[in-house]
C-alpha cells in the first residue's frame, strides 16, 4: 500500500488538514485584517513497521492464559488488582465457558498481531487515530494474562508514538474547542488519558524502564488530566449534568489514582456522585434517551477495576440508577425476527437510534448493587441463556471485571412483577403497550421538557409519535446522521422529520440550533401530561404542548387512545391558536430502509395503506376542515450514527415514506389519525366519524372538547 506521510520511530503517520472552503479575510482597518484561524489536524491510524523477529503468522493458540502472571500485577494496578486477574486466568483456562471467550478473543490478538494494527473495524470514527487508541486497554488484559512479547511490543510502540503527539491530538482539536492557553478536555482526552493510566498501572516495568514511565506519567499528567480537570472546574456551575459529565469525571478519577493526587480524585468522584444521582430522573428515565445512557454507564462501568469496594459504595448508593430497568423495559418492543430470534428495536427519540443491545455489564451492576431482577431478564431474553458469557467477554475488553465472575440470578419479566402497561417518564416518553407479549403492539409519544439534563440530544418534537406491532417497525424516527452532516441540520434536528404537528412551516421552540436548520425557532418548548388512563380494554394518554410553539396557543393536546381488543390506535390533534389564521401540517414517517414498504392511497379518502413483508399499517384520517393529504419520502438513517457526513449509515431519500396531512387557513383543527397493526391477509377493520362520533368496527368513541366517552366511561383530556 502506497501513502504518503512523516516516518517516526519505525512509524508512518498519517495526519491530514483539513481544507476550508473559501476564505473570508474581515477587514479590520485600512492596513489589517484578521489572519484566518488554521483548520484543525486529522490525525489518522499510523501504520507501524511489522517487527522482523515475528513468523510469518501467528495462531490463536499462540496466546495462552498463564496463572503465574496474576502474580506479578503491580498491586496499584487499575486494570484489574492481582486477585481479579488471578481468578479470570483460572476461569478462561478452566472453564469450558471461559475457554469459548478465550478462544474469541485470542482470534482478535492474532489478527491484531499479523496485521499489526489495533482496529480492523468500520465503525464510528474508524480511521480516526484517538478512537482506535482504546483498543489498547483490551490488548493491554491479554498482555497480563499472557506475557506474549508481540503484543508487548505493538502495546510499546503506540504509547510512545501517541504520548509524542501535540496538544491538538489529545483534545482531538478535529471536533472539539482547543484553547492552547487553558486546554479543556473533551471525551477523547479522556479515553485516552484513562487508557495510559491503565497501562501505565499495570505494567510492573517490562514495558517502560523507571525513566520512562517517569515520563509517560509526566504526558498523562499534561496533555490528559490536566485539561480534565480544567473541563471540570469550568463546569462547576452547569446546570447541564449529562453524559460529558460521568465520562470526564470517570476518567479523571482513574488518572487521579494513577499520578497520586488525592485532593482531585476527591473531587471527581463527588463530581462522578454528582451525575449518578443528579442526572438520572428520579423513575430511573434519562433525558438523553437510552443510546446516550449506555455511553456513559457503560464509560463509568468499564472503570469499576480502578475503585475499591467503599468508592463504588460511594456513587452508587441511593442514584435513581436503582430505577433505571423499569424504563429501559418499558421501552423495548420485544419484537422477534421470523426465525422468532429477539431483535433489539426499541421506543427512541432524538439523537437515539433505535436499536439497544443491553450491555450485561449493566445487568450485572444495577443486580450486585440494588437487587434488581429485570435486566437479567431481559439480557437472557435479548441475548439468550448463555448471556452471562458476553460478561466475560466484556471484561476482556475492560468492562467490569470486578463483576465478570459473580453469577446472576435468574431474572423476572415485566409481566411477573406485574409492571403497568401505561407508563409516563420524567424524561419525556410515555408508552402505552398492548401487551408483555412478543411482538405486541407499542406506541409511544414524546413530551418537551428540560429534564435534569436540560436539552441536550432532544429535538423540536413534542407529541411526536413511534410505533411498532407484529414484528414490524411501522412509525419511526429518523435517527441521526453524523453531527457534521447537512442533513442532521436540515432533516433530523428539524420537526419535519418528527410525527408530529408543525405550524407555519415553522420548526417547535427549541434551544440550541444546529447548521441548516432553515426552519428553526429559539425557545424553550415545554409539554404536560393532562391525562393518563389504563382502563383494561383501553388505555389513554393525553398531552398538552402549547408552549412549545412559536404561535401563541390556546391549546396543542395530542391524545392517544389504545383499543387492546382490537390492537388499534387513535390519535386525536385538538389545536387552536389564539389568534390568526395559520397552516397546521401533520406528519408521518413510515419504514423504509430496507425498500421493502409501499405507502397508497386507497379508494375512500384519507385512506391509506402500509405494506410490509411481516405486517402492513392502515392508516386513516379525518379532519372537519379541507384537508390536503399527499405521500412523500423522507429519511431514516440506521440506528449507528456516522463520524463523517455521508457515511455508509446515513440514510437516503426514500430510506422513511411520509404521510402529510395539511391544514391551511384555520385557527383551531381536530384531526384524528386512526392507525390499524394488520397481520398479514387481515382486513382493516371499518372506520368512519360522523357528528362527533368515530367508528372502528363496533366500537363507538365520542370525542368532545377536553373529553372521550368509550361505552359507560368517561375521561377528561383535561384535569378537573
Amino acid at each position: 500500500m502506497k501513502y504518503s506521510g512523516i516516518a517516526y520511530g519505525g512509524c508512518r503517520c498519517r495526519f491530514s488538514v483539513l481544507a476550508v472552503a473559501g476564505s473570508c479575510l474581515a477587514l479590520v482597518s485600512a492596513s489589517a485584517q484578521e489572519v484566518p484561524k488554521a483548520p484543525p489536524k486529522v490525525f489518522m491510524n499510523p501504520v507501524f513497521e511489522r517487527p522482523a523477529w515475528l513468523p510469518a503468522e501467528v495462531q490463536p493458540a499462540d496466546f495462552v492464559p498463564a496463572p503465574e502472571r496474576a502474580a506479578a500485577v503491580p498491586a496499584e494496578s487499575l486494570l484489574g488488582s492481582p486477585a481479579v486477574f488471578h481468578d479470570l486466568v483460572q476461569f478462561l483456562r478452566d472453564d469450558e465457558r471461559g475457554r469459548q471467550v478465550w478462544r474469541r478473543d485470542a482470534d482478535y490478538l492474532a489478527r491484531a498481531v499479523n496485521a499489526w494494527q489495533l482496529s480492523f473495524g468500520s465503525g464510528f470514527g474508524s480511521e480516526r487515530y484517538t478512537y482506535v487508541l482504546r483498543n489498547l486497554e483490551r490488548l493491554m488484559v491479554a498482555y497480563v494474562l499472557t506475557g506474549d512479547r508481540a503484543l508487548g511490543e505493538l502495546i510499546q510502540q503506540h504509547i510512545r508514538y501517541a504520548a509524542n503527539l501535540p496538544m491538538e491530538f489529545w483534545i482531538h482539536e478535529e471536533l472539539r474547542r482547543y484553547n492552547p492557553k487553558e486546554p479543556q478536555g473533551g471525551l477523547e482526552t479522556a479515553h485516552k488519558a484513562a487508557m495510559l493510566a491503565k497501562v501505565l498501572t499495570a505494567d510492573n516495568h517490562e514495558l517502560f524502564s523507571a525513566e520512562e514511565h517517569a515520563k509517560l506519567r509526566e504526558t498523562l499528567s499534561q496533555k490528559g488530566h490536566v485539561p480534565l480537570m480544567n473541563w471540570l472546574r469550568a463546569r462547576q456551575t452547569d446546570k447541564s449534568n449529562n453524559n460529558w459529565l460521568a465520562v470526564i469525571a470517570s476518567c479523571a478519577v482513574v488518572s487521579a489514582k494513577a499520578l497520586g493526587r488525592q485532593d482531585d480524585l476527591a473531587y471527581c468522584l463527588g463530581r462522578l456522585k454528582g451525575y449518578l444521582d443528579d442526572a438520572i430522573e428520579d423513575d430511573g428515565s434519562y433525558g438523553e434517551g437510552p443510546g446516550y445512557f449506555n455511553y456513559p454507564i457503560s464509560t463509568i462501568i468499564s472503570h469499576l477495576p480502578a475503585l475499591s469496594a467503599e468508592e463504588q459504595t460511594l456513587i452508587f448508593k441511593d442514584s435513581p440508577l436503582r430505577n433505571i430497568s423499569q424504563w429501559l423495559a418499558s421501552g423495548y418492543y420485544f419484537m422477534t425476527d421470523t426465525k422468532g430470534k429477539p431483535h433489539p428495536c426499541r421506543v427512541t427519540f432524538g439523537d437515539n437510534g433505535h436499536l439497544y443491545w443491553l450491555q450485561p455489564c449493566l445487568a450485572l451492576l444495577v443486580n450486585a448493587q440494588y437487587g434488581d431482577m429485570l435486566l437479567p431478564y431481559l439480557c437472557e431474553w435479548y441475548r439468550g441463556a448463555n448471556w452471562q458469557n458476553h460478561r466475560v467477554a466484556d471484561a476482556l475488553q475492560m468492562r467490569a471485571m470486578a463483576l465478570d465472575l459473580r453469577v446472576a440470578p435468574a431474572g423476572r419479566s415485566p409481566a411477573d412483577l406485574g409492571l403497568p402497561l401505561l407508563w409516563t417518564f420524567a424524561s419525556g416518553e410515555s408508552i402505552l403497550r398492548d401487551s408483555w407479549e412478543p411482538n405486541s403492539p407499542v406506541l409511544a409519544m414524546m413530551g418537551a421538557k428540560p429534564t435534569k439534563v436540560n436539552y441536550v440530544h432532544r429535538r423540536p418534537e413534542s407529541n411526536s409519535v413511534v410505533m411498532a406491532a407484529y414484528g414490524e417497525y411501522f412509525v419511526v424516527s429518523a435517527n441521526s446522521a453524523s453531527y457534521r452532516s447537512p442533513l442532521h441540520g436540515s432533516w433530523d434536528c428539524s420537526t419535519i422529520s418528527a410525527n408530529t404537528i408543525m405550524i407555519n412551516d415553522q420548526d417547535q421552540l427549541f434551544p440550541f440550533v444546529v447548521a441548516g436548520q432553515s426552519r428553526f425557532v429559539r425557545g424553550r418548548p415545554h409539554s404536560r401530561i393532562t391525562a393518563q388512563a389504563d382502563h383494561g380494554d383501553f388505555a389513554v394518554i393525553a398531552q398538552e404542548s402549547a408552549e412549545a410553539y412559536a404561535v401563541p396557543m390556546t391549546r396543542a393536546l395530542r391524545t392517544v387512545l389504545l383499543l387492546r381488543d382490537c390492537d388499534v390506535f387513535v390519535v386525536i390533534d385538538d389545536f387552536a391558536a389564539r389568534e390568526g389564521r395559520h397552516q397546521f401540517d401533520c406528519r408521518w414517517h413510515f419504514y423504509n430502509r430496507d425498500g421493502k414498504a409501499t405507502l397508497l392511497a386507497q379508494e375512500a379518502p384519507g385512506q391509506f395503506l402500509l405494506t410490509r413483508p411481516r405486517a402492513d399499517l392502515a392508516v386513516t384520517l379525518f379532519s372537519a376542515a379541507a384537508m390536503q393529504v399527499e405521500t412523500g419520502k423522507g429519511y431514516m438513517h440506521n440506528s449507528s450514527r456516522d463520524y463523517s457526513p455521508g457515511g455508509k449509515n446515513e440514510g437516503a431519500l426514500g430510506s422513511s415514506l411520509e404521510l402529510l396531512a395539511r391544514i391551511s387557513e384555520q385557527q383551531a383543527i381536530t384531526l384524528i389519525t386512526v392507525l390499524q397493526p394488520l397481520r398479514k391477509d387481515s382486513k382493516p377493520l371499518p372506520v368512519n366519524f360522523a357528528d362527533g362520533i368515530l367508528r372502528v368496527g363496533d366500537k363507538n368513541i365520542g370525542i368532545s372538547a377536553g373529553r372521550l366517552q368509550i361505552g359507560d366511561k368517561s375521561v377528561a383530556l383535561y384535569a378537573e
